[in-house]
C-alpha cells in the first residue's frame, strides 16, 4: 500500500493517507486512533448513497465506473455497446445470489438486472442465436480430442478412415 503523501493535484478516495495508514495498522498508534479512523470512513461511506444518486441521475456512466471499482468489474470483465447516451453491459455480479449482471442506462438511470447462469444463458442463445461459447476446460478438452482424432487418422488406412467417417456422419458420402 502506497504511504505516499497526496499532493495538492491529487484527491482522496473513501480514506485519507493517514485513514489508510492506522486502519493497514501501519502507523504506530494506538487502537483508538485506528478506531477513530475506521469511524470516520465508515461515516464517508454513508455519504457515498448521496453521491451514488446523483451520479444516477446526472452521470450513469460515473456510476458504473464506480460500481465497476467497488464491486471488482474490470473493463476485461464487461461487454459495453454503446447506444447514444445509453449504455448496456453485463458481468460478474458480485451478489451470491447471481452469477451475472445485465447493467441497462438509460436516461433516467441504471437498471441492474442480476441473473443466475440458467437466466443468463437463455438471454444468451435468445439474442446472440447462438449457445454459450464452451468454457476453456471444455474447449481445452475438445481440442485435445481433436488433435487425438487428426493423430489416428493421419496413421490410419482407407478402411479405417472410411469407418470413422461413417461413426461420425452415417451421410458423408451423399454431400
Amino acid at each position: 500500500m502506497p504511504s505516499d503523501q497526496l499532493t495538492v493535484s491529487q484527491y482522496r478516495a473513501v480514506m485519507t493517507t493517514t485513514d489508510r495508514e492506522r486502519i493497514a495498522g501501519e502507523a504506530d498508534v494506538d487502537d483508538s486512533k485506528r478506531y477513530q479512523a475506521i469511524t470516520r470512513v465508515r461515516n464517508r461511506i454513508e455519504e457515498l448513497e448521496t453521491d451514488v444518486q446523483i451520479l444516477e441521475e446526472h452521470h450513469p456512466d460515473l456510476l458504473d465506473e464506480l460500481r465497476g471499482v467497488v464491486c471488482g468489474d474490470s473493463p476485461a470483465d464487461l461487454s459495453f455497446t454503446p447506444l447514444g447516451s445509453k449504455n448496456v453491459s453485463y458481468g460478474p455480479s458480485s451478489r451470491a445470489d447471481a452469477a451475472f449482471v445485465l447493467r441497462v442506462g438509460t436516461e433516467d438511470g441504471t437498471v441492474e438486472l442480476h441473473l443466475d447462469e440458467d437466466e443468463m444463458y437463455e438471454l444468451w442463445t435468445e439474442v446472440q442465436h447462438t449457445p454459450w461459447p464452451d468454457t476453456l476446460d471444455e474447449q481445452e478438452e475438445a481440442g485435445r480430442l481433436r488433435q487425438r482424432l487428426v493423430d489416428l487418422a493421419m496413421g490410419a488406412d482407407e478402411e479405417m478412415l472410411r469407418d470413422a467417417l461413417n461413426a461420425l456422419d452415417p451421410h458423408w458420402r451423399e454431400r
